[in-house]
């Protein structure tokens, strides 16, 4: 009967520790801070891409201007020769010609002579570099004597005599001693070649008409230009034979 009574009371024993440890592990559960929630990685907004330097967008400039010689004894004559060069994409000089004379042959010569000693930017566009045109300024005033830029590349122009084939000597039997003037209309496509020729003022001798025909067409030309790009474009050449 002792027995049974101990058994008894051993097993509630058991039964009031193992209620108190539920009870405890309960409420320290319900005290412990909950955690945190795990946060999640937030994506950084791209960084916008660096324009790259040197990527300006540019037309043809000069680097370094050279001023011309003045032809002995024309030191105070006061005048402008305005030259077209031709560049290429690195900048370099690809050809000068006379845009607009000064009347001069002279000063026409030391003005190409200034150009051809100046350097050049080539002008550029989306970070590259392109052969194109300027027309330089150079005046003869016994003053400022720089050749400097006076119009862009992309400069609205006609086409022009880039180099005037030899008219017929006068004692050649092309002109058979004759004299007179003629205007011939040359045709100039967008690659510079003669694709026409006609007399439009005619001197009244067939020879004479004949040679400047022929010196129309073995002329060479720039072309006509507009928004940048070359056209199919006109000049007139008038010949004296005298």
């Amino acid at each position: 009967m002792r027995l049974n009574t101990m058994g008894l009371l051993f097993r509630r024993l058991l039964c009031a520790c193992a209620l108190f440890c539920c009870r405890t592990l309960t409420a320290v559960a319900l005290l412990a801070p909950a955690s945190a929630p795990t946060s999640r990685p937030v994506a950084k907004p791209a960084a916008a891409p660096l324009k790259t330097a040197g990527c300006v967008d540019r037309p043809a400039s000069v680097a370094v201007a050279e001023s011309p010689s003045f032809p002995e004894g024309m030191e105070k004559m006061s005048a402008a020769t305005y030259t077209l060069v031709e560049l290429h994409a690195d900048g370099s000089i690809a050809s000068t010609g006379v845009y607009r004379s000064s009347q001069d042959m002279k000063l026409d010569d030391a003005a190409d002579e200034a150009a051809n000693k100046s350097t050049f930017h080539a002008p550029r566009k989306n970070c590259v570099a392109y052969s194109g045109f300027i027309i330089l300024k150079t005046p003869f005033n016994g003053g400022d004597k720089k050749v400097a830029p006076v119009e862009a590349e992309c400069a609205e122009s006609a086409a022009l005599v880039k180099n005037l084939a030899k008219p017929a000597d006068k004692n050649s039997a092309k002109r058979g001693k004759r004299n007179g003037s003629v205007t011939v209309d040359v045709t100039v496509a967008a690659d510079g070649m003669v694709s026409a020729s006609e007399v439009v003022e005619t001197s009244g001798v067939d020879l004479l008409d004949a040679d400047a025909l022929r010196v129309a067409k073995a002329s060479s030309y720039y072309p006509g230009r507009s928004a940048c790009k070359p056209i199919e474009s006109s000049v007139k050449l008038e010949l004296t034979y005298f």
